[in-house]
């Protein structure tokens, strides 16, 4: 459903103007492509899956899915024009069970120290402050915050999508069916 970005952005509007979204002109732009899609992906292994498979020639992917299929060897590479950048958000439900240790957890993930060395693991970087400038340059550049990346991708809009996910979830409900 978030495809609503980029299908604007593949008709021309600037990444700083995609907000409030035209709905109408993003679905006309997806009516253009959309029986040339083999599949509007619903899990994270399914997105590269596609790729690896060949049932597509490109697609969306959350950037960690891609370097272990390139480790691999599997013929996969991102290309961060065009990109979303999303936050994540992290919260201790009130009543949580553990809330210090949640909290002690949020913590690592804003210590860029610490950042470092969970990018051995996962590229799922975050923001916090001071991490890119910690990281091995050859890692840095193929994770989303690197600043050449930063530039060519425009920023998701939580807000946004806050306030309209319902009625954007039935339309793109309504719309796949169609």
């Amino acid at each position: 459903m978030q495809n609503l970005e980029f299908a604007l952005l593949a008709d021309g509007v600037p990444a700083d103007k995609l907000y409030p979204l035209d709905v109408e002109r993003a679905f006309k732009k997806l009516d253009q492509i959309k029986r040339h899609v083999a599949a509007w992906w619903t899990t994270g292994a399914q997105q590269v899956q596609l790729l690896v498979d060949g049932e597509a020639v490109m697609g969306t992917v959350w950037n960690g899915r891609v370097p272990p299929l390139k480790k691999e060897g599997k013929p996969v590479d991102i290309i961060w024009n065009g990109g979303a950048l999303q936050l994540s958000y992290w919260a201790v439900p009130k009543g949580a069970k553990h809330p210090k240790e949640a909290m002690r957890y949020m913590k690592t993930r804003l210590d860029p120290d610490k950042g470092v060395q969970l990018l051995q693991d996962s590229p799922y970087p975050g923001f916090a402050p001071g991490l890119i400038e910690k990281v091995d340059p050859e890692l840095a550049k193929i994770l989303p915050i690197h600043p050449d990346n930063v530039a060519v991708q425009y920023s998701f809009n939580p807000e946004y999508w806050s306030e309209n996910r319902p009625k954007l979830t039935e339309r793109w409900a309504a719309w796949l069916l169609s």
